[in-house]
Formats: C-alpha cells, structure tokens, sequence
C-alpha cells in the first residue's frame, strides 16, 4: 500500500503545472476565470489559494448544505477562518420561531462582511439566492465599542433591547444582556463566547471575551461591533416600507393586513423571515456584502445553473400550498436566479466539473 502524507499531498497539487496555472490567473487577476475539473480536495486547496490573493473577501458557493459543512471543514484544516452562511434550514414556506439560531448566525456573518472582519464565507446555494437587507442597512444598526471609547450604558442597553436582547441577571445563552454595576456582558447570536466590557464611568477600559458556561475569561480584544440578533428589526419604518410593498403584490388582497398588525404589536411573527428582503425598496444580496473587492468561487457551476428550474418548481409547489392558508410572497419576490447572480459577480471564479462546459 502506498502512503502519502497531508504534507506531500499538499506539495504535489500545489506544484502541478495545472494547479500553477490558475495561480498566475488569481495573481493577475484574470476574471472571470474557469477552472475545469476541479472537485473533491483540489477544489478546496485552489479556494484556500485563492483566499490567499484575493484583495477583498472570498465568497465560496456550493450546491447543497452538505458540500458547504465539508469545504468549512476542508477550509479550517488548512489552518484557514472560514464561517459558514446558513439557510434559513427549513423548507420555504415553513415557518421558523422567532428565536430561531440561525437568525443570530446569519446576522453574524452579514455584520462581520460589513465590518471587514472576515476573510471567507461558505455559502450554499439557497442561501445564496435568498435576498438580503442591504448592506448600508445593516451597517447603521452596528455599535462599535472601542478600549478608551465613550460608552452610555443606560443608551446602550436600551438598544440592545430594541435589537431583540434580553436582560437578566447572569449571561448564559445566545441572545441575553446583563448590566450591573460598571460591567455590560453581551452573548451575541452565531458566537461562541460573550463578551465583557469593564466601563468606568462613562470610559471604557476592557473589553473580553469569556465562557457564559463557568464565567470564565478567555482574551482581551481591542474593539468589537454589537448587532441585532436578526438581520432585520421590524421598526415603525421597516414596517411600514413593508406595508407599501405589499400592497402592490395581487397575493396579498388584504394587504397583509395580520402579519402587520402583529408585527407592530410584537415586533416579531412566525415566519417573519420570507418578508425580510420585502421591507426595502430595493433588497440586496450576498454578492453586495463582498463590496467591490470580493471574489466568489462557484463549485460545481453547472449543478448550480440546472438546479434553477428544480428550486423554482418546489418553491412553486408549497407556495401553493402555504397560500391556501395565509398570504405569503410569491416565489419570484424571494427566490433569486442563479444565472443573475452569478453575471453580477464580476470577479468570479467558476470551477466546472464537466469539460468544455464553462462560458
């Protein structure tokens, strides 16, 4: 039996004349750019490659979620921070609680775009076709906290409050706030440790991240950026941008009438996520959180390109079935098309598994 260590393994690809070639392409920055027959472990070390020459973020998009879970993986063994972008994990048109974690992982990773504080993102190609808030959105809503800055601890936690927070005595899950005496901690949505900010007076004087579990402190950061725990807030004027939407689609004869008034009573409702991208003039997309840097890796693209037209069918049928019962978008107002996407992004990388099959 033959053996070959990760190293050598490793060693060999990245000295291919093939492997080189597309290296020289990443360098000059030659897009778009096709690489045929790139799959399994090749694809993965030319993303890790690629991430590597990128001059802004790296977006990588895979067919299914489970493709996406194995580049993360691939990704992180090769010593590389990738997140992960989820979909919503259900089918469309089925409702998600309102405390759902995956709107705390989403809100993460869109806010951690926004901030540049992040170097790759997996995403799977529903998500990837899910309209967004735009990113000047999100970015409004951020709450930089710097070692030395000011801080209003009485402002502060009044929109931790609006931002979906829950104050308690102690820390101990995703979602909760506590402030007491001259120390604010905060357990974001999609992260894995709290944060601590020691204030005294109106100064800040540390900021660190600690376990919610036993309390215990882990490592001092310089800055961090506070966000909503979902990547919406269904204030007075996102509610009423979404009212005026609605009006003009034909499947919603009442003006969606119940979703609103539930949505500014509670300001949350089962389901609330498909009428996210509904409540701006003009939504974005993932591709938009990359800025004018970005670089998107496509897997696979042709299994992206014919999965169009199978999405579209299911997303047909429940919406058939979804609006015997309550009105809810049509498929066009949340459902991308791939091709689009993939035409906006214009610093893209297509890897193609079929020959000859590229642009």
């Amino acid at each position: 039996m033959n053996t070959l260590s990760f190293p050598e393994f490793l060693r060999r690809i990245r000295t291919s004349a093939s492997f080189s070639e597309v290296i020289r392409a990443l360098k000059a920055q030659k897009f778009p750019l096709e690489v045929e027959g790139a799959d399994g472990s090749f694809a993965s070390i030319l993303t890790a490659e690629a991430a590597s020459y990128a001059q802004g973020p790296l977006l990588a998009v895979t067919p299914t979620e489970k493709e996406a879970e194995e580049l993360v993986a691939d990704l992180r063994a090769l010593q590389l921070d990738a997140q992960a972008f989820p979909w919503w994990g259900t089918m469309p048109y089925r409702d998600m609680a309102p405390l759902s974690k995956v709107f705390g992982e989403r809100s993460r990773v869109l806010a951690d775009l926004v901030g540049g504080n992040i170097k790759i993102v997996v995403v799977p190609q529903r998500a990837l076709l899910t309209p967004l808030p735009p990113p000047k959105y999100l970015e409004s809503l951020l709450i930089p906290l710097r070692r030395g800055g000011r801080i209003d601890t009485a402002v502060l936690a009044e929109q931790l409050s609006l931002y979906g927070y829950t104050r308690v005595p102690r820390v101990q899950v995703h979602g909760e706030f506590a402030l007491r005496g001259e120390v604010l901690d905060v357990f974001m949505g999609g992260d894995e440790y709290a944060y601590r900010i020691l204030f005294d007076f109106d100064t800040i004087e540390s900021i660190k991240t600690f376990d919610p579990e036993d309390q215990s402190g882990t490592e001092s950061v310089a800055s961090l950026l506070l966000r909503p725990l979902k990547e919406v807030l269904w204030t007075d004027d996102r509610i009423e941008a979404l009212e005026r939407t609605l009006r003009l689609f034909e499947e919603f004869p009442s003006g969606g009438a119940a979703l609103l008034e539930r949505l500014m009573t509670h300001r949350n409702a089962e389901g609330e996520e498909l009428f996210f991208p509904l409540a701006f003039d003009h939504s974005g997309t993932l591709i938009d959180y990359l800025g004018a840097q970005g670089t998107v890796v496509y897997f696979d693209r042709e299994r992206l390109e014919n999965a169009q037209e199978s999405l579209v069918r299911e997303y047909q049928g429940l919406y058939r079935k979804a609006h015997r019962e309550k009105e809810v978008p049509a498929p066009e107002r949340i459902l991308l098309d791939i091709r689009s996407v993939i035409a906006s992004s214009v610093r893209r990388v297509s890897f193609q598994t079929i020959k000859g099959s590229g642009e």
